[in-house]
């Protein structure tokens, strides 16, 4: 009795072997039988991707000057804004006489940098996501550009209710300026000294602005009126 050979045995299972491999790499059919191309790979846009390595438009290649600049530049505006808000507690008792505003019953005098305060805690809540989506670059100029025109306003207010509304305005504005300035150096350096000495900058600005409002204030308020 002759045995099976294995040769036909072995043909026989590639052969089915390569009708399986094919059947799995037609192309996609629905139930008509009408062919459907692959699906395909879309980018995520909310990422950017530089060319290589030495991409000159990528933040971490700029020139240590430029760096330097960008970081002081936007420390110097945290200092600003920082001043701005605490500034007007040396003018409560102008403020309280131009306005005809009492602290008997109610410590009214406190309005003024609690409104800028209070708009300064919840507008990076929403500016600071946003300008990551819309570029830090025009929307700091933008919101800076808001904060300088609302000054005008908070400077000839005829009535206190005026003088509190633009302080939240221009307080909000201050807080999402003051807070992008530690995004930003976060962008330009990368991990090292510079990057932490630029950190410690950036405290040393928001913390010296708070402290150094008052005695500007004082000084303001000693030669002329709260109005300046």
């Amino acid at each position: 009795m002759a045995s099976p050979t294995p040769t036909s045995t072995s043909s026989t299972s590639l052969s089915s072997q390569t009708t399986e491999e094919k059947r799995d790499h037609r192309p996609n059919q629905d139930i008509s039988g009408a062919s459907t191309p692959p699906p395909t790979s879309k980018s995520d846009p909310t990422f950017i991707t530089w060319t290589s390595p030495t991409d000159p438009s990528n933040p971490f290649n700029f020139s240590p000057s430029k760096k330097w600049r960008t970081t002081l530049l936007a420390c110097t505006v945290t200092f600003v804004v920082q001043v701005s808000g605490t500034m007007l507690t040396s003018a409560a008792e102008q403020i309280n006489t131009s306005f005809d505003v009492s602290d008997e019953a109610f410590p009214h005098s406190y309005w003024p940098v609690l409104s800028w305060n209070l708009g300064g805690a919840a507008a990076p809540l929403l500016g600071l996501p946003l300008m990551e989506n819309f570029g830090v670059r025009w929307s700091y100029m933008a919101i800076y550009a808001v904060l300088i025109i609302f000054i005008i306003p908070q400077a000839l207010a005829k009535n206190f209710a005026t003088l509190i509304v633009t302080r939240i305005i221009t307080g909000s504005c201050s807080g999402v300026l003051a807070n992008i300035t530690s995004g930003i150096v976060s962008d330009i350096w990368r991990d090292g000294r510079a990057k932490s000495f630029g950190t410690s900058l950036y405290i040393f600005a928001l913390l010296a602005g708070l402290n150094m409002g008052p005695v500007f204030g004082s000084l303001v308020v000693q030669y002329t009126t709260w109005r300046w």
